[in-house]
C-alpha cells in the first residue's frame, strides 16, 4: 500500500474515533494493503510516525532548518533506522 493511502486510512480512523464512532477493523489496511487488526494497524502507524520524527530530528540537527518538510518525511516511506539512530546520537551532545 502506498504510504499516502496508509496515512489517509489512519486519518480516517482518527476521525471516526474523535467524532464518537467505533472504527471497524474491516476498514483498516496495513502498509501492504492487507486487512489489519487494530493492534497491528496502530503498531505500524506508531513505527511510521517514529521514523518520520527521527528523520526530522536528524534533518533539523544537520541542516538547522525548521520546520522540516513533513509531507516528504511521512510519504517517503521507510528509512534505514540504524543510520538515522547513528546520526541522531552523533548530533546529541548528551549521548555517551
Amino acid at each position: 500500500m502506498q504510504m499516502s493511502m496508509f496515512m489517509r486510512n489512519a486519518y480516517d480512523a482518527r476521525s471516526v474515533i474523535v467524532h464518537g464512532g467505533t472504527q471497524s477493523e474491516k476498514a483498516l489496511r496495513d502498509l501492504n494493503g492487507q486487512p489489519a487488526s487494530i493492534d497491528h494497524f496502530t503498531a505500524e502507524l506508531e513505527t511510521t510516525l517514529r521514523r518520520g520524527l527521527k528523520t526530522a530530528m536528524y534533518q533539523v540537527a544537520r541542516d538547522k532548518t525548521f520546520p522540516p518538510n513533513w509531507e516528504e518525511l511521512i510519504f517517503a516511506g521507510p528509512r534505514d533506522e540504524t543510520a538515522i539512530a547513528d546520526l541522531l546520537s552523533a548530533n546529541d551532545p548528551g549521548a555517551s
